[in-house]
């Protein structure tokens, strides 16, 4: 009880680049927000709606895992969330959610995927083009697991289709 997490030269060792990294999205999932950009990628993603609820499963999980790759897990959730809160047909909009929540931790493709990501990267053992070449297949598998499992799970436990 009240001892420490993490000692301090653990802590002194992360590379400021993975902090800054982090923190950038951070304020990347801000901006997004304040300057309406959340708003004209959910009229860009309208047409979603209209799709098979699988599909919009699918699309949902297949975005947010492409948007992840450029921002941090937590900036992509607070952006793709609001987005497709507005883009999903009512009767799926809690799967897609959930779905989409999945699929924001599931970039493996670029350091700023997820916290693990950068600091492999920050390692200097891999390089971009390497995570790049096996991870953009795990993204997609990735988030094709998330939208099939969203859509067996979300209706089972909350009661909410898909």
């Amino acid at each position: 009880a009240g001892g420490r997490l993490l000692p301090w030269r653990a802590l002194a060792r992360v590379p400021w680049t993975t902090l800054l990294l982090l923190g950038g999205g951070f304020a990347l999932a801000a901006a997004v927000q304040e300057s309406g950009l959340a708003a004209w990628m959910a009229g860009r993603l309208s047409g979603i709606g209209a799709l098979p609820p699988l599909v919009q499963l699918a699309a949902a999980s297949t975005v947010t895992v492409a948007v992840s790759a450029l921002a941090s897990n937590s900036a992509t959730t607070a952006v793709m969330l609001v987005v497709l809160a507005e883009a999903a047909a009512p009767a799926v909009r809690l799967p897609v959610l959930v779905a989409a929540t999945l699929a924001a931790s599931c970039d493996f493709a670029l350091p700023v995927g997820t916290p693990p990501n950068a600091i492999v990267f920050g390692s200097g053992y891999v390089r971009i083009p390497v995570m790049a070449r096996f991870g953009a297949p795990l993204d997609l598998v990735a988030a094709l697991a998330a939208a099939l499992w969203c859509a067996w799970a979300v209706p089972l436990v909350l009661g909410h289709g898909a």
